[in-house]
């Protein structure tokens, strides 16, 4: 008969859990991408313009399109301006369409009108030299929103004018264009990819 069996020495002076792994060079830390028992997994890889590549640089298309949208805004906070310089003929228009009114309120209703188109022609301008700025830097729902903006410009204008002969129309038109020509629509290909 044999007695009970003995468990083997060697097996119980095993650890239940590996041991650590030894410190290194980086604060104790693992090499970077180490990975296995005690190691950590490796960092995501990182996006490319962080990594250290240049964002592409925007074509001479998308660089002309953008002056013409900062000008386009420039020029409508100095044609803006310029309406004040017309206040005796927007005063004589409006006495004329309106010839109950006193004098004061007709004063007070045409300083409220041209303060009024100053804020708006401001308001325009700022809202369109974000949306350049954004285009220019390769963000295609900037593109996207000045064509819409433009297209619902020319349709208005052509709705009221039965046409579009105005020089800000055309211009305009011109800075969509250039923002579609093939040269700028690898451009902002390349920005989304980088995104």
């Amino acid at each position: 008969m044999t007695g009970p069996v003995q468990p083997d020495n060697d097996k119980r002076s095993e650890p239940l859990f590996p041991a650590p792994p030894p410190p290194e060079s980086m604060g104790g830390m693992p090499p970077p991408g180490a990975t296995g028992a005690g190691g950590y997994p490796a960092p995501p890889p990182m996006p490319p313009e962080a990594g250290g590549q240049p964002a592409p640089e925007p074509p001479m298309a998308v660089k002309v399109s953008f002056w013409i949208w900062i000008a386009s805004a420039v020029i409508g906070v100095v044609m803006a301006l310029v309406s004040v310089t017309n206040r005796d003929e927007f005063t004589e228009q409006l006495r004329r369409q309106n010839p109950d009114l006193a004098e004061e309120q007709l004063r007070s209703t045409v300083n409220a009108a041209l303060a009024l188109s100053i804020v708006l022609a401001v308001l325009v301008a700022a809202i369109y030299v974000f949306f350049a700025v954004k285009m220019r830097a390769g963000r295609n729902w900037a593109r996207i929103t000045l064509t819409v903006v433009t297209l619902a410009f020319l349709v208005l204008q052509f709705a009221a004018t039965g046409g579009i002969g105005s020089l800000g129309a055309l211009v305009g038109l011109v800075a969509v264009v250039l923002m579609f020509l093939p040269s700028s629509n690898e451009y902002f290909q390349a920005r989304r990819q980088q995104a």
